[in-house]
């Protein structure tokens, strides 16, 4: 759990990742060599796949798996006949604000969760 940045979005334990799925979300793992490199999260709402995921472990950080995870998120949601995609993250999350900018996702929307500013990107399939 150490090698995971901190942030209130998602705490990285088994009782918020049991919170999330308790709400809706399918939970994957990312793993690398036996390694769990993050945790994603998805939701099924109509025509939009909602999505949010873990910080990255540290170790695995700039070795493209935020980018494989986005192409990960537009499979799904090609499958799923979705023709959006939405994805939370916190605002002080410039790893992630950067990986949705780069990926077409357009800012939509901050709100404040917890006393904590969450960001939504979407990007149209």
């Amino acid at each position: 759990m150490e090698a995971f940045s901190a942030g209130p979005l998602i705490i990285w334990n088994e009782q918020s990742v049991k919170k999330e799925i308790a709400e809706g979300w399918e939970f994957f793992a990312v793993s690398f060599n036996e390694d769990i490199v993050a945790g994603l999260f998805i939701k099924n709402e109509g025509e939009q796949l909602l999505t949010k995921n873990t910080p990255l472990n540290i170790q695995y950080q700039g070795n493209a798996f935020s980018h494989r995870i986005k192409d990960f998120y537009e499979q799904i949601a090609g499958d799923k006949n979705c023709i959006e995609v939405i994805n939370y993250c916190g605002s002080d999350h410039f790893r992630t604000i950067g990986l949705n900018e780069s990926h077409g996702y357009v800012l939509k929307e901050k709100a404040e969760t917890q006393g904590y500013e969450v960001q939504t990107w979407s990007k149209k399939i």
